[in-house]
């Protein structure tokens, strides 16, 4: 699943995805995250810090607790140090800054199910 606010960016990470045989659902913001949640858990959310209605960081423990087992990639273009360090205290956050590049997103994603 992908998490924000920026639909070209959902589509090309969907693409991209798609092409490596992953199903990818979407969400643009905390909202849509929140409905999703009555869903089954996805393996992995990619999720991006600054969403429209709220801060992605904030809303890990609310998935990890309807989602224990998913595995959860930061992806932002406003990295903080402060942020960061909040999200590698949280059990098995992966972080990455935007802009990136597909391999780089390929091999943070298999990092994070293997």
């Amino acid at each position: 699943m992908t998490v924000d606010d920026e639909q070209i960016f959902r589509d090309l990470v969907k693409i991209l995805l798609a092409k490596e045989g992953y199903e990818v659902s979407e969400a643009a913001d905390c909202a849509g995250l929140r409905r999703a949640f009555d869903g089954p858990a996805p393996n992995l959310v990619l999720l991006d810090l600054v969403l429209p209605d709220g801060n992605g960081l904030a809303l890990l423990p609310e998935l990890k607790q309807r989602w224990p087992d998913t595995k959860v990639i930061i992806l932002t273009g406003h990295p903080t140090v402060e942020a960061a360090e909040n999200a590698y205290r949280m059990d098995e956050v992966l972080w990455l800054n935007k802009p990136f590049d597909s391999a780089m997103l390929k091999a943070m994603i298999e990092l994070a199910l293997a």
